[in-house]
């Protein structure tokens, strides 16, 4: 009887400290979950509260016509130097035999670049939430194309479209993760800004930020906005479709998100008609 009593009193002062250690942690998780939006509070800009809303999307993806048989698994990274030969709007073209990264959306916009060993690669992409204009590109043009990818249950990707005088248009998906490196868009340079706000969603709650572009100088763009920037004597626009940050995460796949979309402006427009001898290849 002796024995029973003292283990009892055992086990009610084992329970006694647990729950005094689990009343602990919560106190100091929530003073921390206190102390994260307080921080946050004080400096999100209640002004652009208004663009919570206004964050769009973006699809990259990835097709070829070649004599080889290729194989990714999850990734993709190559750089592409070639003739432009075929350009302009996706949505009535058939996929080509081999797709390296596949669409999400419907394709809007298409290139189709030729390079040395007579392999075509089609770059394609969507913009949800903006209209999304025609490239400014010329048939013929000597096109470097810098693409990258990695997927699992998301998908990260992007492209840099550059000819002899610079970058021409640039384009990031980054849905899980960033889908491009940062050295493939210099000169230019894109990075997050401030947070502007905070919102609720299943996996966590998304610190909605704005982007700055640096090139000659540094503009900022909120969510869903459009922003003027220069490099030297040309003019490029540049599109913040979406960059969120995730706090109290409820789940543990996601990644933050920075997804925008760069074009060079010309006085000229460009033709879109294919070259002859390869017409647009389907």
């Amino acid at each position: 009887m002796l024995m029973r009593t003292r283990l009892g009193s055992r086990t009610r002062a084992a329970v006694m400290f647990a729950s005094f250690v689990i009343s602990l942690t919560g106190m100091f998780l929530l003073g921390r979950g206190f102390g994260i939006r307080r921080t946050l509070d004080s400096f999100i800009d209640p002004s652009a509260s208004e663009y919570l809303g206004a964050e769009g999307s973006v699809d990259v993806c990835l097709q070829i016509r070649s004599s080889h048989v290729w194989q990714v698994d999850g990734k993709v990274a190559n750089t592409v130097q070639g003739q432009l030969v075929a350009f302009g709007d996706a949505r009535k073209l058939d996929e080509l035999p081999g797709v390296l990264v596949r669409c999400h959306m419907t394709p809007q916009w298409y290139l189709d670049v030729r390079d040395s060993g007579g392999e075509i690669w089609r770059y394609l992409y969507s913009l949800s939430g903006t209209k999304a204009d025609e490239p400014q590109l010329q048939i013929g043009a000597t096109l470097t194309i810098k693409f990258r990818a990695h997927w699992s249950f998301a998908k990260a990707a992007g492209f840099v479209v550059s000819d002899s005088a610079g970058p021409v248009l640039g384009v990031e998906q980054g849905e899980f993760g960033h889908g491009l490196a940062p050295s493939d868009l210099l000169p230019f340079f894109v990075r997050v800004a401030d947070p502007i706000g905070l919102k609720r969603e299943k996996c966590g709650d998304a610190v909605v930020n704005a982007v700055e572009i640096v090139g000659d100088k540094v503009v900022r763009v909120l969510p869903g906005q459009y922003g003027s920037v220069a490099l030297g004597t040309m003019d490029f626009r540049f599109w913040n479709a979406s960059s969120h940050d995730w706090i109290n995460i409820r789940a543990m796949d996601v990644l933050g998100n920075m997804s925008w979309f760069l074009s060079r402006l010309q006085a000229d427009r460009p033709s879109n008609k294919p070259l002859q001898q390869t017409g647009s290849p389907q």
